[in-house]
């Protein structure tokens, strides 16, 4: 099982993955987004000694034990799924993104996805794994 310091590097190196995807692949960089809150949340749940494998338990276990970031979690999950299995749609200011396909624009991407969702996250998450005792992280 990867240590919380391992699930917070690879949340970091998808942040850098994100910002290196050119801004024409909004998809991808949404996706990108969605892997990093997976490893952020990760860190976590093996600071707590709850790890997941699949993706629905990591879901509910966010959603019971930490709703403070479940919305944004959520968000994440579903604009990462449109982007994956959806066609894109053109870009709309204010696009629907609970309906249909990928539609959000590169700065909608950047300031609801990244602002909005990951920051939240990962603030969240680094608060309670620094604060952590460090015999319950197991680095």
């Amino acid at each position: 099982m990867p240590s919380p310091e391992a699930h917070l590097n690879k949340a970091d190196r998808d942040i850098k993955a994100y910002q290196a995807i050119p801004p024409e692949y909004p998809e991808w960089r949404a996706a990108a987004l969605f892997y990093a809150a997976v490893h952020f949340v990760e860190a976590l749940a093996v600071t707590e000694q709850s790890p997941h494998v699949e993706h629905s338990a990591r879901e509910r276990w966010v959603r019971k034990q930490h709703p403070t970031i479940w919305a944004a979690f959520s968000r994440l999950k579903q604009e990462s799924e449109k982007a994956r299995y959806l066609t894109l749609r053109a870009y709309a200011v204010d696009a629907d993104w609970q309906q249909g396909a990928f539609s959000l624009s590169p700065e909608q991407v950047d300031k609801q996805l990244y602002r909005g969702c990951v920051i939240q996250i990962r603030d969240y998450v680094r608060a309670r794994v620094q604060a952590a005792p460090a015999a319950k992280l197991k680095l």
